[in-house]
């Protein structure tokens, strides 16, 4: 019986369907560990973190998917760079 399941499972018929299954399924998953998180989510986190009426300007410096993002956030008062981890965790701040 487990053998007449599997020649049907690998029949001609069948198996473009499981294919095109396949890749549907984990293609979101490998493009979300590829490219790692939404640059918009990013900068919408920072507009929560500094009020949307102090920011001036956000600007990318230097981005590792799956590592941190580093940004250049200009103020009304000063100019910071800010490195961000995964999770939109702000790990550190100089001030300029």
């Amino acid at each position: 019986m487990l053998s007449s399941l599997f020649e049907y499972l690998i029949s001609l018929d069948v198996l473009p369907f499981y294919f095109v299954l396949v890749a549907v399924l984990v293609s979101p998953i490998l493009i979300k560990y590829k490219i790692g998180e939404a640059r918009e989510d990013q900068i919408k986190k920072l507009f929560e973190v500094y009020g949307k009426h102090n920011v001036k300007e956000i600007e990318l410096i230097d981005r590792s998917p799956k590592e941190s993002t580093k940004f250049k956030v200009k103020t009304l008062t000063n100019t910071e760079i800010i490195t961000m981890v995964p999770g939109y965790k702000i790990e550190n701040r100089q001030i300029f």
